[in-house]
């Protein structure tokens, strides 16, 4: 029996060549065998957690699930299995694979969020874990000064090795400080996502991804030029953000003119406005978010919420 991370043939390659000989006594027949073991990344889908989601490998980086790439189901708990795409590393170096969820069941609300789009990258060797910070962690090249940006305790490459939830519930605090950046950046993209809706030719995975890249943009510029940490309690750094990345996505123009398919500069505000009432609420040392009370909160973010800038966005509602 061979072991994927401690693989015994002779160049390390996960390859192994069998010859297999066959004889009567008269006659002899021989073949070689090529086996090539494969790595099972093992992870779990930790924000909620989320139920029934797809999880497959992202090999080109487009946030969307293509014809060529295999995907998984995370089970009830939201863990999952998937084999790894093949990968060529040098012993010394660690490697690691681009994963993408999609949607599924937040099981902490009961609530399907079909639209959900989270990623993050496995550990070698190790379980981890996916949810809205390791998102950001894919868009960063510096994951020290992340961490600082965010005002996070912790060395790189650790957030994926943390269950918020779990962590919380045995009285940790950095695990209840992650539950509460994870809720207001699924705040951020569900908002988002609600407010481009009305443009079916932008997809989930372009809206999610260019939100996710300016969010770290904004942190890390901010951090590195005035040594100020991000908070997505705070309308007018929500608003930056929000603006930014539609004006990247083409939905507003840099001298906020309104344009066709283009979301108005006040509909911007207003959402902001919203999204950091809400997030005001989950930056509250003293909600517990892993008790009933703070789920019926999250409901309504996940909802009612979402429901309104949707009809906001499609002029159902007015300011």
């Amino acid at each position: 029996i061979t072991d994927f991370e401690s693989p015994t043939d002779s160049n390390g390659d996960n390859s192994y060549q069998i010859l297999v000989t066959a004889s009567d006594s008269v006659n002899e027949v021989s073949r070689t065998i090529t086996i090539q073991v494969v790595n099972a990344l093992e992870g779990r889908v930790s924000y909620g957690p989320m139920s029934g989601s797809s999880v497959f490998i992202d090999t080109n980086d487009n946030f969307a699930l293509d014809a060529d790439e295999s995907r998984v189901s995370t089970d009830a708990d939201g863990f999952f299995i998937i084999e790894d795409s093949p990968v060529q590393c040098a012993q010394d170096q660690v490697c690691t694979t681009d994963l993408v969820v999609l949607g599924g069941v937040n099981s902490a609300t009961d609530i399907e969020l079909g639209g959900l789009v989270l990623s993050g990258q496995s550990l070698q060797n190790q379980n981890f874990n996916l949810g809205p910070l390791t998102t950001l962690f894919t868009r960063t090249s510096d994951e020290a000064l992340l961490l600082q940006a965010l005002d996070l305790d912790l060395r790189a490459g650790e957030i994926s090795s943390i269950n918020p939830r779990e962590a919380a519930q045995q009285g940790s605090e950095i695990g209840a400080q992650l539950m509460r950046k994870d809720q207001q950046i699924v705040t951020l993209l569900q908002s988002l996502q609600s407010l481009t809706a009305d443009n079916p030719e932008l997809s989930t995975g372009v809206v999610v991804r260019t939100l996710v890249s300016e969010v770290v943009d904004y942190a890390e510029a901010n951090f590195a030029d005035q040594g100020l940490t991000i908070d997505l309690a705070d309308q007018e750094q929500i608003h930056q953000i929000l603006t930014a990345t539609l004006i990247e996505l083409g939905l507003q123009n840099s001298e906020q003119v309104e344009q066709p398919n283009a979301v108005a500069p006040s509909i911007t505000e207003a959402v902001s406005e919203s999204v950091a009432l809400i997030n005001i609420i989950f930056d509250d040392d003293l909600l517990d978010l892993t008790t009933d009370a703070a789920t019926e909160i999250l409901k309504v973010a996940q909802t009612d919420l979402q429901l309104a800038i949707n009809d906001l966005s499609l002029s159902l509602i007015h300011i």
